[in-house]
């Protein structure tokens, strides 16, 4: 399916655009780097290249940074698949005042842009934390605002060990 090329995007028919795109084709969540480290982003994904520029095109008009990559097929009967990526603070803040349809996408985004407040999820600040404040996991994730499993998580990925029951460290 092309898109008729009718000029220039307004700023509410870019963001309506966008939200469609997102709405439609969109994948909104995070993505383990494997090393302690969670890549944020929203994607539009399309073999359509049309697509794709009309997406650039709209992003582009409202100013919201992007990058774009292209998925070559391993198999030859496949198309080429273009992927206009949002992966920055300012990106999400950006995307997070589009008119989405999908709730579901919409609190995602919403996750995306609060999850860079909890950005000092480092060892040095759970150990702190933990060891020298006392505090349980359940008082951490409460005080920095995430899940208690995104802590426990993090301590046993990073060697942080557990308190056992009744000895002060």
């Amino acid at each position: 399916m092309a898109i008729k090329k009718t000029g220039s995007f307004t700023k509410d028919t870019a963001a309506a655009y966008l939200a469609a795109m997102i709405d439609g084709e969109g994948t909104v969540g995070y993505q383990s780097d494997g090393r302690h480290s969670i890549r944020r982003h929203v994607s539009i994904a399309n073999t359509e290249n049309s697509i794709i520029e009309a997406c650039k095109k709209a992003a582009e008009t409202l100013g919201i940074p992007y990058t774009v990559t292209v998925k070559k097929p391993q198999n030859p009967t496949h198309k080429e698949c273009w992927n206009v990526n949002f992966d920055s603070r300012e990106a999400f803040t950006m995307l997070n005042t589009l008119p989405l349809g999908s709730q579901l996408k919409k609190a995602r985004i919403e996750r995306l842009v609060k999850s860079y407040k909890h950005s000092q999820l480092t060892k040095e600040v759970i150990v702190s934390l933990y060891n020298d404040e006392e505090l349980s996991i359940h008082a951490i994730a409460k005080k920095l605002g995430v899940k208690y499993g995104r802590i426990q998580h993090f301590m046993k990925t990073s060697g942080i060990e557990a308190r056992q029951p009744g000895v002060i460290v």
